[in-house]
């Protein structure tokens, strides 16, 4: 099996880590920790579309805000300067997209507790699911939430034309099930699952699943899939 897992104590002394790039998916995922007062630089590295979740704190990206946890999307091809209006954290997954992605209006800031929720077959009736970037938004790539808590479990599924990733809340604490592995995952944690592979996730008595599936959607059967699996409330 061939799964990554990055930590978020690796932050780097400019508040910035590159947790992993994949040229597969043609994507960078970065995590930013800055101190109230700070500010970092998004470079473009010619990386078009980026792609903001505020996990904790406030920020100023660009001339766009975010006061409280949720997701903002900037297509351009400057560089971006963040700063902190308070301690922050922040995850940006950035892509190299073509002039059709380009020619797309940028969607407005949405917050993370008013993003519209969905149910799907391989999850409890309390879950709490929400779709942050929905399929088709952007080309090639759909990010929604799970929040659920213990004693409960995610079905194992399988989705072959979707390369998956999940990046943890701080307050998760839930085993992933990758075919016959079991792979621990607590808060701030990136991980890939292998694209084809049957997956799950087990939440112990008092446990807490919270985590963020970004997927990558290979071809039409992958944004098919994407929307028949995942029906609105």
């Amino acid at each position: 099996m061939n799964t990554s897992v990055f930590l978020s104590n690796e932050i780097c002394q400019s508040g910035k880590h590159v947790l992993l790039s994949s040229a597969e998916a043609g994507a960078t995922f970065r995590l930013y920790s800055l101190p109230k007062g700070k500010c970092a630089i998004s470079d473009c590295n010619g990386e078009n579309v980026r792609i903001f979740i505020l996990l904790e704190g406030s920020l100023k990206i660009g001339e766009l805000m975010l006061g409280e946890r949720g997701i903002l999307t900037v297509i351009k091809t400057e560089s971006i300067q963040i700063a902190a209006l308070s301690d922050s954290r922040l995850l940006e997954i950035s892509l190299k997209k073509t002039a059709d992605a380009c020619s797309i209006s940028s969607p407005n800031p949405l917050l993370y507790r008013l993003a519209p929720k969905y149910r799907e077959d391989c999850k409890s009736e309390k879950t709490v699911s929400r779709m942050l970037l929905q399929s088709g938004v952007i080309p090639g790539i759909a990010i929604g939430s799970v929040e659920t808590h213990g004693k409960d479990t995610v079905a194992a599924h399988c989705h072959p034309d979707c390369d998956q990733f999940f990046f943890s809340f701080a307050e998760n604490d839930m085993s992933v099930i990758i075919d016959a592995d079991t792979v621990p995952m607590k808060g701030e944690r990136l991980l890939h699952i292998p694209l084809g592979s049957t997956h799950g996730v087990e939440v112990c008595d008092g446990g807490c699943a919270h985590y963020l599936w970004i997927d990558f959607i290979l071809n039409e059967q992958g944004a098919e899939y994407m929307d028949s699996a995942h029906e609105f409330i």
